[in-house]
């Protein structure tokens, strides 16, 4: 069987475009977003409207550049290498895009999927509860059918890129009966700016500082029957299916988070010496960057093989589980062991700990380890 691991001239322009962007604008203001927990407009405008980040996730149709998986993999690593805070710009503009394109009617994809395209507004995603997180099925968020609407009713938490979004597709139990679990959950879109909708409290993180979660009540929140999404009580299969897609963001920009800490112990261990010989010449630490260099050609090898899986329009879930799972858990082992190489330089405040803190953050994203882990058991099974 012939594999090649070239990307293609396109590919190669895109990554060298993303990356000097990444490190010209992002890298050298990371602590500042970190410090300050805010991402400047600027630097969001430029990812919203010269780069068109979101737009990546619009068919073409509606004018968007509809990348393949494998270049918004190659997108999110260079942007994970500088800022982990700045992944959910990809990330988070897919989760609220892809339900649209997958279970969209045609009028609302004319309505938004152009302005998300242009950077004119952001979307973002409604899922996680007070009470439930990755038991994405045991929502308690209540729509009832009223005419021609639809009235919601409950709380989310740690709802990601609410000061910048201008919707939200938003999971609401449709079922009467709460025991069907995912069987009676569907999906709407949510304008911001909806009477009823209120935005609670910022909930802080350790990590991922720039990127901001809130909490957001409904209190009887009409939205048009029109912006549901797909079937009523079949919303779950849109959402799966769109974390199908987006965890291969999170895998991609953690592989970007564990070589920016690797380069970071690299470097020390090339300039610092001890005991008479440079620290990588040491088998402790030589073999544990030989280890974590090893494993970042895995985790990528792992991204890129789920990316073409789905550009190829084949099932992926075990192997974006996998990556999910895999990338992530590797970038907090990688910034552990840079902390290691560097010492007492590796737990002050700086790029090392913020990777760590950033990566430990994405571990729960889009399902934890152990869901991923459970995913990947049952796909084994089928």
């Amino acid at each position: 069987m012939p594999i090649s691991f070239d990307l293609t001239p396109e590919q190669e322009e895109l990554r060298e475009r993303i990356r000097e962007f990444a490190q010209k604008e992002l890298l050298p203001r990371a602590d500042e977003i970190d410090e300050k927990e805010d991402v400047p407009q600027e630097l969001v405008d430029k990812m919203l409207k010269e780069l068109r980040l979101p737009a990546v996730w619009v068919p073409k149709k509606y004018g968007g550049l509809e990348l393949d998986k494998v270049s918004i993999c190659i997108i999110t690593e260079e942007i994970g290498y500088a800022c982990g805070s700045c992944i959910p710009f990809v990330e988070v503009a897919g989760l609220g895009t892809l339900p649209i394109v997958f279970g969209g009617g045609e009028s609302l994809k004319e309505e938004l999927l152009p302005k998300i395209a242009r950077g004119d507004a952001f979307p973002s995603l409604a899922m996680t509860e007070p009470g439930c997180g990755s038991d994405a099925g045991a929502i308690t968020l209540r729509a009832e059918r009223d005419g021609d609407e639809y009235v919601l009713n409950g709380v989310k938490r740690q709802i990601s890129q609410v000061h910048i979004a201008s919707f939200f597709v938003t999971s609401a139990r449709t079922h009467p009966d709460p025991s069907l679990k995912a069987r009676g959950v569907s999906l709407f879109v949510v304008p911001k700016d909806a009477d009823g909708v209120r935005i609670g409290e910022r909930e802080p993180y350790i990590g991922t500082r720039g990127h901001k979660a809130y909490v957001i009540h409904f209190d009887n929140v009409r939205v048009p029957a029109e912006y549901m999404l797909g079937e009523e009580n079949r919303g779950f299969r849109i959402l799966m299916r769109t974390l199908d897609e987006t965890r291969l963001t999170l895998a991609a920009g953690n592989v970007g988070i564990a070589r920016a800490a690797f380069d970071v112990a690299v470097e020390y261990a090339k300039k610092r010496e001890a005991f008479g010989k440079k620290l990588w010449e040491h088998e402790a630490i030589g073999f544990s960057l030989a280890e974590v260099a090893t494993e970042i050609e895995a985790a990528r090898l792992l991204c890129y093989k789920a990316a073409w899986l789905s550009d190829r329009g084949e099932r992926h879930t075990k192997e974006t589980s996998m990556a999910k799972w895999y990338a992530t858990e590797l970038a907090v082992k990688a910034a552990l062991h840079a902390m290691t190489v560097l010492g007492g330089y590796g737990v002050m405040k700086g790029r090392v700990e913020r990777c760590f803190r950033d990566a430990k953050c994405f571990t729960f994203a889009q399902g934890t380890t152990e869901i991923q882990k459970l995913i990947i058991a049952r796909e084994i099974a089928r």
